[in-house]
């Protein structure tokens, strides 16, 4: 199936590729949003590209700070968008939950450590954030498990080291028939 809402067009494709290539900064993350047709990129400036999937023309740019945005994904059953941004020198980080029809910040959180990477899990109606303490002499990071809506916290997991990236895979586990 075609989750990125391009027919199989090359030119789409290849409009689309110009488009990511035109960030200010280096690209941090990429994420579809088949819902709306659409690509979300971040880069290091502290832009959200939202890009359309057919057309590969820019829609609309989201922005709350100039500090890098390291992660987004998209949260389809909320039509949001979720990014992380932050800055290693000043050690602030904030979670944001964007509209994504709007463009509005719906919540925003700060957060103790630098997040690198963050996915949205639809079945769980959560956000999973993972995240860093990059100091040489207490490095570590935690894993955290928020509600998309409130940004509470569900569950937390230390580790001994900072977390570049979670991921979730619905089918393990689960007996498949």
């Amino acid at each position: 199936s075609n989750t990125t809402g391009v027919q199989h067009r090359p030119e789409a494709m290849a409009e689309v590729a110009r488009e990511i290539l035109t960030c200010e900064k280096p690209v941090s993350s990429l994420c579809a949003a088949p819902e709306i047709g659409a690509l979300v990129s971040s880069d290091t400036s502290g832009t959200i590209t939202v890009i359309d999937a057919q057309s590969g023309t820019k829609r609309y740019t989201l922005q709350r700070s100039k500090d890098a945005v390291m992660a987004v994904d998209y949260a389809s059953d909320v039509r949001a968008v979720v990014s992380a941004e932050g800055s290693i020198a000043r050690s602030v980080c904030t979670v944001v939950v964007w509209d994504a029809d709007s463009g509005a910040i719906r919540a925003e959180m700060n957060y103790s450590n630098f997040v690198t990477t963050l996915t949205y899990i639809r079945e769980l109606h959560a956000v999973v954030t993972g995240d860093g303490n990059f100091s040489q002499e207490d490095p570590s990071g935690q894993v955290v498990l928020w509600n998309v809506d409130s940004l509470e916290q569900h569950r937390k997991l230390r580790c001994k080291g900072a977390v570049t990236r979670v991921a979730w895979n619905p089918g393990v586990g689960r007996d498949v028939e």
